[in-house]
């Protein structure tokens, strides 16, 4: 396996009968194709970055000799040594002793104590974006007076720079959450904390992506409650729906399972990779010979704003390579590749021919080569995802897309159905059982639906314009009752917009109350997304509303499922800007960089009558979600 990126550029086929549109008849995917702006806002990198954790700790603090002794903070500071916390990511935030005018502001005091100025910086570089959160290992004091300190200190630095007038500072600002206590309640004699107490503070700080402060002040009285956790190691996951496990599945050779390498992060420290990036500049060949929204400037634009904004340096890059028949023929029947294997003989008038016989499709000589090194990169990159295990993630920039394809001819711009292809894939070669794939392009992926209708080991969820079934592609197969057929029923949910202008509020409320909570029953061992972005702000096909900024918070939100093994595959999206923006954001997402804000107030009433609709009709499949309330 290859470390080194591209250069960035200026099982059988089932014979199962599909859910088509209307037949005889092409739909001409690109009709209703209208001018947008490519000229969009993107969402600064910068500021969706996430920065190091400050720590607030001095050896001074030991000097201070009481019953409850120094070696508090001698037991913290060294386990966090011995999980290599503070040098590999944490930057040390000096303490200081407080000034008079900093305690003055909440409480008169007669001394300056040494274990407030240290806390009273932390939160400060915090608000101005420094850092992303702290922690302040301090003793002695009262942990309820540090915080009030710093608290007012960072509201007095607000309201000078918005220039408030000084009567307006007098008023409450903030807001204090604490425990109905008195300010120093009497201790108790503590039992030996147990090593995973200190392990749980720092996984728990480790977790949060979208926080702004975490400010643990380790006290006993703190430290107390924690040491009825449970034991070390992972809780059980939430019940699983049973799957059929299906036919008997050929297990992948040794040899080709060993094959994943560790990838070095290009400028980084020299560790593997958890989050990897695939492109070829190859499928950039796949071009129309009129102008087309579907073209190689959607990949390009891509991998130069994944450059320009340091995304691509970050990631680890698996190398692409070309689909072999037997891989093709896995969903699909002969007849399809027969018609792609034929085009590069083709004459280019005859190419033309070809291309306007079938359902919204276009080729040339390198339409061949360009479909199978697509289907080839997702599969090598979905290997990789899993073989690498817990917390690993890929993003497969490829062309041309696959969502529509069928299994015995290509539709709607798409060849080979690449996540289809990798979902059978995991279910044969890795020995999976449970595969959830999220389709967000806002048209309906067809293809993968028809593949997997009757198998109950992949879920499939799409959120789609619908438009009563007169947007594409044009029938009742993305419509809320087609749930899936035979032991596959309830593994289908379709989400379908009846309405046009859909944006953030209306695909998040979707995932918070109806895709997540299936997907967490679910449980699936893998994701992945068929990423298309022609739902986005300014698409000349979508004809919605949905900011880049939404795609990286819904990648955010599928994260924690099969423990982080994940793979975003570009589908659909033509707006260069819109497209661009969004899979950086995605890809910032699957790093850890925490997501951008969300304007969701307003949602619209045609939305909220789709989500009960699909809610209903998914209850019966589902132990836990949508359960009705007992009277």
């Amino acid at each position: 396996m290859s470390s080194e990126p591209p250069p960035c550029p200026s099982s059988a086929a089932s014979a199962r009968k599909p859910i088509r549109r209307n037949p005889g008849r092409h739909a001409h995917k690109g009709r209703q194709m209208v001018h947008a702006d490519d000229a969009l806002f993107v969402a600064d990198p910068e500021a969706l970055t996430r920065k190091r954790t400050g720590i607030v700790y001095d050896e001074v603090f030991l000097q201070h000799q009481c019953e409850r002794c120094p070696e508090r903070v001698i037991a913290e500071c060294k386990r966090c040594e011995e999980l290599d916390i503070l040098s590999s990511s944490c930057t040390r935030v000096p303490v200081r002793p407080a000034r008079m005018d900093e305690l003055k502001a909440v409480q008169p005091r007669s001394v300056a104590e040494d274990t407030v100025g240290g806390t009273v910086d932390l939160v400060s570089k915090i608000a101005k974006g420094q850092l992303q959160n702290g922690l302040s290992l301090v003793r002695p004091g009262s942990t309820w007076f540090d915080l009030a300190v710093a608290a007012q200190a960072a509201l007095n630095k607000a309201l000078k720079s918005s220039a408030i007038d000084s009567e307006s500072e007098k008023e409450p600002l903030g807001l204090y959450w604490g425990l109905p206590v008195p300010p120093c309640p009497p201790l108790s004699p503590l039992e030996p904390v147990d090593p995973t107490t200190w392990e749980t503070i720092w996984e728990a700080i480790s977790r949060f992506g979208e926080d702004r402060l975490i400010s643990c002040f380790l006290t006993s009285a703190f430290v107390k409650p924690l040491s009825a956790l449970p034991p070390e190691g992972p809780q059980p996951p939430f019940p699983t729906k049973d799957t059929n496990p299906g036919p008997p599945t050929r297990a992948m050779p040794i040899e080709k399972v060993s094959s994943c390498f560790p990838l070095p992060v290009p400028g980084g420290p020299q560790q593997p990779a958890r989050v990897a990036y695939v492109f070829d500049p190859s499928m950039e060949g796949h071009e129309s010979m009129v102008s087309h929204p579907e073209n190689p400037n959607r990949v390009r634009r891509i991998m130069e704003n994944l450059t320009s904004t340091g995304v691509a340096q970050r990631c680890g890059h698996v190398p692409s390579r070309p689909a072999t028949d037997e891989e093709v023929l896995t969903v699909y029947d002969a007849s399809l590749l027969d018609i792609v294997k034929r085009i590069k003989d083709l004459k280019p008038s005859e190419q033309l021919s070809l291309g306007e016989s079938l359902d919204s499709i276009y080729v040339n000589g390198q339409t061949e080569t360009a479909a199978r090194v697509a289907l080839g990169s997702m599969l090598n990159l979905t290997d990789w995802v899993i073989q690498g295990g817990k917390g690993h993630s890929g993003l497969a920039v490829i062309r041309p897309p696959g969502h529509h394809a069928e299994s015995d001819e290509p539709s709607g711009f798409c060849f080979f159905n690449n996540v289809a292809i990798a979902a059978q894939r995991a279910l044969d070669d890795h020995l999976l059982k449970r595969v959830l794939v999220v389709d967000w392009d806002v048209h309906h992926g067809s293809g993968i639906q028809n593949a997997f209708l009757r198998d109950p080991r992949v879920l499939y969820i799409s959120l789609l314009l619908f438009l009563g079934g007169s947007f594409y592609p044009e029938g009742q197969g993305g419509a809320i009752p087609v749930v899936g057929e035979g032991s596959g029923e309830g593994f289908n949910v379709n989400i379908p917009w009846e309405q046009t202008k859909m944006g953030d509020p209306e695909y998040i409320q979707a995932f918070l109350g109806t895709v997540l909570p299936i997907c967490y029953e679910f449980n699936p061992e893998l994701v992945l997304v068929s990423a298309g972005f022609d739902a986005a702000v300014g698409d000349p096909l979508g004809r919605c509303s949905v900011t880049p900024a939404c795609y990286g918070v819904m990648t955010n939100l599928l994260c924690p499922l099969a423990e982080g093994k994940m793979v975003v595959a570009l589908e659909g999206g033509y707006n260069l800007a819109s497209i661009s923006s969004a899979m950086t954001l995605c890809a910032k997402a699957l790093l850890g960089d925490p997501p951008g804000r969300l304007d969701c107030n307003k949602m619209k009433q045609s939305a909220t009558a789709v989500l009960r609709g699909a809610s209903a009709v998914q209850a019966p499949f589902w132990r836990l979600v949508f359960r009705q309330p007992p009277r």
